[in-house]
């Protein structure tokens, strides 16, 4: 009787275990899906853009709208986007994962960009 419950909760436990992997490597994939997406948007809109007529809030919505097209809104939950210094742009972004919300944060140079271009 002892023995079978000792396999029953220990088979409890590596079935809970093996649920938590696998939800994690979901919420890294989703989270590089949107890095991605987000990356490619901002490239795109600072190719498009002169370099003295960047607009903040113009590239938020372009970003969310790119985001509701690809079905990918429903995990991010906020888009922040301030200027770091002169010539980099501080992207933060919030993911809504259910028990968690991380935070990522990234710098893209508008000189790094030009030299893309």
């Amino acid at each position: 009787m002892l023995n079978s419950l000792l396999i029953a909760g220990l088979g409890t436990l590596v079935m809970f275990f093996c649920i938590e992997f696998i939800k994690s490597v979901r919420q890294f994939a989703i989270f590089k899906k949107v890095r991605e997406t987000l990356l490619e948007s901002i490239v795109i809109y600072l190719k498009e853009t002169p370099y003295t007529f960047v607009d903040l809030n113009v590239l938020r919505e372009k970003l969310l709208l790119t985001l509701i097209e690809t079905h990918q809104r429903p995990w991010v939950d906020d888009i922040r986007i301030t200027w770091a210094s002169n010539d980099t742009i501080l992207f933060v972004f919030e993911m809504n994962f259910p028990k968690l919300k991380p935070k990522y944060k990234f710098i893209v140079g508008l000189k790094d960009v030009q030299k893309i271009v």
